[in-house]
């Protein structure tokens, strides 16, 4: 079955009734009256009420919809409790519709993030975009198409802020499950596309290889990228990528705010030159699972940050703080993934199938995956890290 195909044994064509509002605001509508039923939960069992009501309803809608859509469509939208890379755009053009933003993207593979990329390079004059990406390269699937497929793989997913103005260029990393102790290996990072193959690059590590094998005239690029572990759960990345990106097309003053070390990472004769974040604006911490990092990050950012904003990201923690075995957590994340998951479902139960490949098709960028070549993996990367150590010298 193609892809693009609509089968009428599972759609029938004559029950494609238009709906007179504009998309965004139907969907907005479905789910309104039942998305929050729950919405300021303060104990472990008042969240666990609201997350096993909305899942139902998920649940519910997902059964349904195989007799609207083609079974292979949908399995490109969802993947049991996670949203695949069109699911998440059709969350993106929801919040484009919302928001009035223009420029949030999600980008299919690597190489979509690569062309993106390189088209804002010769861009003339100003622009700023916010994608949403994953974190490594796409597993092979026999039923996938070779090109601009949108394919069924699950994998962690991560916001990349841009901003050209003139000839310059900054980019932000922002991986929420960032880990102080990830290595970034600036020899694997440079190595030839040859070794692509063998190479497994932790956390941002694939981003910055198809960054720096892009077109961009890195001397006049500036790349900052994000150590704050502010994700601790293994389900939600999508929901702090598209936050992310949200929070940065609405923040003009972005790369002004962040408070940022240059680093030079030296391993062997390879070496990168990056600016580490250390504290993020407030509006980017909003989903912060962890407390104590919180509570740092307040005592540490008081004075320095928009008081309103600090205001603001303290009332949204206070609003989603849950009791669990006599510890406060901060749910906000986990109830927004919720209502995120709530849109995709809601958005495949009222949208035609041809109009919601209309709307995905107009976030989600597709191209050619990178071809793997085929040959012997080289000596020099597995004995890599006995052989050059990697050495971070930072600066003011």
């Amino acid at each position: 079955m193609e892809i693009n195909a609509i089968d009428t044994d599972f759609f029938p064509l004559a029950e494609e009734a238009v709906d007179p509002k504009p998309w965004c605001q139907a969907v907005r509508d479905k789910i309104s009256s039942q998305a929050y039923r729950y919405s300021s939960p303060k104990t472990s069992d008042e969240t666990s009420d609201y997350r096993w009501d909305v899942e139902c309803q998920i649940i519910d809608k997902t059964k349904k919809l195989s007799k609207k859509h083609p079974e292979l469509f949908l399995q490109q939208i969802l993947k049991k409790d996670a949203l695949n890379m069109p699911g998440v755009a059709i969350v993106a053009s929801y919040l484009r519709e919302r928001k009035a933003l223009d420029n949030l993207f999600v980008c299919k593979s690597l190489e979509a993030f690569q062309k993106k990329l390189e088209e804002v390079s010769l861009l003339e004059g100003n622009t700023r975009l916010a994608l949403v990406l994953t974190d490594r390269p796409e597993v092979e699937k026999t039923n996938d198409k070779k090109d601009g497929e949108y394919g069924a793989v699950t994998i962690h997913k991560l916001a990349i802020c841009i901003e050209k103005s003139g000839p310059q260029i900054k980019i932000a990393v922002l991986d929420p499950m960032a880990d102080k102790e990830d290595v970034i290996s600036p020899f694997q990072v440079h190595a030839a596309t040859k070794d692509l193959k063998y190479i497994y690059l932790d956390g941002i590590g694939y981003p910055l290889w198809y960054l720096f094998h892009s077109s961009l005239d890195m001397t006049n690029t500036t790349i900052y990228y994000s150590m704050i572990k502010r994700q601790r759960t293994y389900i939600g990345c999508e929901t702090f990528a598209l936050n992310d990106g949200v929070a940065f097309l609405r923040d003009p003053h972005f790369f002004e705010k962040l408070q940022a070390r240059k680093v030079v990472i030296k391993e062997g004769d390879a070496q990168l030159i990056l600016h580490k974040i250390e504290s993020l604006p407030p509006a980017f911490m909003t989903g912060t699972q962890s407390l104590k990092l919180l509570n740092k990050y307040f005592e540490k950012n008081l004075s320095s940050q928009d008081p309103k904003e600090m205001e603001k990201l303290k009332r949204k923690v206070e609003k989603h703080l849950v009791e669990v075995d006599g510890k406060l957590q901060n749910h906000y994340n986990d109830q927004k993934s919720i209502k995120y998951h709530l849109i995709a479902a809601t958005s495949l139960e009222i949208t035609p199938t041809m109009k919601l490949q209309q709307i995905i098709q107009e976030t989600l960028l597709t191209t050619s995956r990178l071809p793997l070549v085929e040959g012997q993996p080289p000596k020099t990367l597995s004995d890599l890290h006995h052989y050059n150590p990697i050495v971070i010298t930072e600066q003011d």
